[in-house]
């Protein structure tokens, strides 16, 4: 019987021991204060405990886009449907004319030449 994986999975690693004269780092402790006085619940901000936005992003901040309506959402939907029927047509005619092109390259092709010449 075969087992999947590496190895004998029985085997033990031996934790590595350390002797008397090595010594482990120790991490100082971490306090924190935090007062009670001015708790807010959550949600609530008078805006003074916000980070100024970065210089970058300011002007989006205070930039107000142009108000878009649903009538220019429609509007630019029709239009890119249009250019999409275009594109589509535009296709459509060039596989039409490319097709053409393909049956009678064939056609002369075989006029020409014909491969069998005895069977008439």
């Amino acid at each position: 019987m075969h087992s999947m994986g590496c190895g004998n999975s029985k085997s033990v690693t031996p934790v590595e021991t350390t002797t008397a004269n090595s010594t482990v780092p120790q991490t100082s402790p971490v306090a924190f204060e935090i007062g009670l006085e001015d708790v807010s619940t959550p949600g609530e901000s008078d805006g003074k405990d916000l980070k100024k936005p970065p210089r970058r992003l300011e002007r989006l901040v205070n930039e107000s886009g142009p108000i878009i309506t649903s009538e220019d959402v429609e509007e630019k939907l029709r239009r890119a449907e249009e250019r999409r029927q275009e594109i589509i047509e535009e296709r459509v005619k060039n596989s039409r004319l490319l097709a053409e092109k393909m049956k009678a390259r064939v056609t002369t092709t075989t006029d020409e030449t014909d491969p069998f010449p005895d069977r008439s």
